[in-house]
């Protein structure tokens, strides 16, 4: 390959060792100072949301169910469990970052697709939106209550219902919103390229413009340049069921 191609962001080489040399890199956490601020704030938010869920849920027993405490204290225990999600999620990113650190850039793609990635991925996003939800929920009701616009009996049957829908409600829109990039309907908001292992051909996170490229020399001009994943991915198994059978 030419040299200006070297360390330009694009991977042309089967190894990627263009992009990963001692001139340039890739790490999961690049800055050494972020680094060690992952690792202390990951263990600290663990650990004290992990005392503070712990200790919510012993002291819910003496609460009465249907008291605007008793609603307080559920949600803060959904915000508890968000932050503790976010300190599992710095932790987990500062282990793998130790587990690959100088390897990460040769093996980033393999990274980036594997399940683990996912997984924190989702971890990171579920913590995110239960606590952004239930403290949006939490200011709402005091708010609500400070200006005497809450007109519920908040020691009544129908009170302790609408906490629980209020909880449930929290919780599956978080498992939602956190879903969605994995269903294959909404792929072509969230999916930015494709890594194809031991091509040759498909070098890297293969975008959609590159695809495009290669699929222009195969079969040739394409009358429809917004392709679908689903699509991408028909024309690239034709390619090789053609070229292998």
């Amino acid at each position: 390959i030419p040299q200006s191609s070297v360390c330009d962001g694009k991977p042309d080489c089967l190894d990627l060792s263009d992009e990963c040399n001692d001139r340039c890199h890739v790490r999961i956490i690049e800055n050494v100072a972020l680094e060690g601020l992952a690792w202390i704030l990951g263990s600290l938010a663990t650990l004290f949301n992990s005392v503070a869920f712990l200790r919510g849920m012993y002291n819910l027993r003496s609460v009465t169910p249907g008291t605007n405490l008793f609603k307080m204290k559920i949600l803060i225990l959904l915000i508890a469990s968000g932050d503790l999600l976010l300190g599992v999620y710095l932790l987990a990113i500062s282990i793998y970052h130790r587990v690959y650190h100088h390897s990460y850039c040769s093996k980033r793609f393999e990274w980036l697709t594997s399940t683990s990635c996912a997984v924190m991925g989702i971890v990171s996003t579920m913590g995110s939106l239960l606590s952004l939800f239930s403290m949006t929920v939490l200011s709402v009701t005091r708010s609500l209550k400070m200006t005497n616009l809450s007109v519920v009996d908040l020691r009544s049957f129908k009170s302790s219902i609408q906490i629980l829908l209020i909880g449930i409600t929290i919780v599956i829109s978080s498992c939602l919103m956190t879903a969605a990039p994995l269903f294959k309907p909404f792929e072509d908001f969230f999916v930015n390229g494709i890594y194809y292992p031991g091509s040759s051909l498909f070098v890297g996170s293969v975008t959609k413009s590159k695809h495009l490229e290669i699929f222009g020399g195969y079969y040739g001009r394409l009358k429809n340049k917004d392709l679908s994943w689903k699509n991408i991915d028909k024309l690239v198994v034709s390619m090789f069921s053609e070229e292998y059978g």
